[in-house]
């Protein structure tokens, strides 16, 4: 007796599951025709039609998790079609469907389901945001620019908000209860229950979405708590959380200015008075040094920045407050460490004027003798040495013809 194919299509749809490896209906991803033909369409780069056959499982299984695990190939398959602005939507439309399935209790979402489809899901945008930033960095055009901002914004909906404060509740409950409360006891409970990994990746989200707030506290639950010099799916990237965490409190600075943020007033100061250190300002030093502590105690395991641009950052923090006395010395290790950088040329300017500044004349002159000495440096070729070397010659200049005005050898 034949079948007709609508009625087999019909029968097949109720019961079939998405083609992926992390879905729980196993028996029905092998089984399944539909599913078949729509692995087919996608190794013959068939995408639309691939598009189409998950678009119809998801219509028949509108409250089942397998429409969740089939919007997830979909979104995949947008990605071949190189149409961002169609990728933006399915991703956001992916997240959108996982939070509905979490959130109203789908057939087939149990627990475990649903945190591994996370972890895949995640795994998948971010790799798609790495692609944005690839194509960004090559063409500096906006728009890629906006459409990775787009995607982090979308991605930090898969994690719950309330998640990492419930963790640090239970740590400390089971750190409190702990009989043999210890270093040790207390790195296993931190281990055991903080996911360092989802800690990790809503901060770097939440840091390229512009929540400094929130990448500079989640960074540092990590560094709080993940102390083991890589983390499980970013490996050697330990180092790079202290990176972002120190990146996080230096955009932080920028945006509670600009709002005149009380705890992180603008620097306005035309006299040399040192001015305190305000909050903002200190926390960013703190991060600093936390990633020059990191970078040392992990050598080799991809350092984002060299140690003397780190303290450069320290070093312009104290110059714009008047502490010339403690800026100066951080400034020349970046002439010395990279003297062909252009942040060593920067340093050198900033020397030049803390010292012109407080009109210390006589090491003014002493310095620039020693700069122009300095043939490792004096070798560099970037784009600022040359209005370096007219501005220290003007000054040499004029030094010295005030030396010969008052009658000094």
């Amino acid at each position: 007796m034949k079948i007709h194919r609508s009625f087999l299509i019909i029968a097949t749809l109720m019961t079939v599951g998405c083609a992926t490896t992390h879905t729980t209906d196993k028996v029905d991803v092998h089984l399944s025709p539909e599913t078949q033909q729509a692995q087919l369409y996608l190794k013959n780069g068939q995408y639309d039609e691939a598009i189409e056959s998950y678009r119809q499982i998801i219509s028949a299984n509108p409250k089942h998790f397998k429409s969740v695990l089939c919007q997830h190939e979909i979104m995949k398959a947008t990605e071949a079609l190189s149409d961002p602005y169609r990728l933006i939507d399915e991703i956001h439309r992916t997240v959108e469907m996982f939070n509905t399935a979490s959130n109203e209790s789908f057939e087939g979402a149990s627990p475990k389901d649903l945190e591994e489809e996370r972890k895949v899901l995640f795994k998948d945008i971010a790799s798609i945001g790495s692609m944005f930033y690839t194509v960004y960095g090559v063409t500096q055009k906006g728009i890629y620019q906006t459409f990775l901002n787009n995607i982090y914004e979308i991605a930090l909906n898969l994690f719950p908000d309330n998640k990492i404060d419930s963790d640090y509740t239970y740590i400390n409950a089971q750190i409190s209860s702990s009989a043999e409360h210890s270093e040790d006891t207390d790195r296993f409970y931190k281990n055991d229950i903080i996911d360092c990994d989802y800690t990790y990746t809503k901060a770097l989200f939440s840091y390229h979405a512009g929540h400094y707030d929130d990448a500079t506290r989640l960074s540092e639950v990590v560094l709080d708590n993940c102390d083991n010099g890589k983390l499980s799916n970013h490996p050697g990237d330990y180092i790079d959380v202290s990176y972002l965490n120190m990146l996080s409190y230096n955009e932080l600075i920028t945006k509670l200015s600009i709002s005149n943020d009380p705890s992180c007033p603008i620097i306005s100061n035309d006299d040399l008075e040192e001015i305190p250190i305000s909050g903002c300002r200190q926390n960013f030093i703190n991060a600093c040094k936390r990633y020059l502590n990191v970078s040392e105690k992990y050598p080799g395991n991809g350092h984002t920045e060299p140690n003397a641009y780190t303290q450069f950052r320290i070093a312009r923090i104290y110059y714009d407050l008047n502490m010339f006395e403690a800026a100066i010395p951080l400034f020349q290790l970046m002439i010395n460490d990279a003297p062909l950088s252009d942040a060593a040329v920067h340093a050198c300017y900033y020397i030049v004027e803390s010292y012109r500044k407080r009109k210390q004349y006589q090491k003014l002159l002493d310095y620039i003798h020693e700069i122009k000495n300095n043939q490792d440096f004096m070798s560099n070729s970037t784009r600022f040495m040359h209005e370096l070397i007219l501005t220290i010659n003007s000054y040499e200049e004029a030094l010295i013809e005030m030396k010969n005005e008052a009658g000094e050898n």
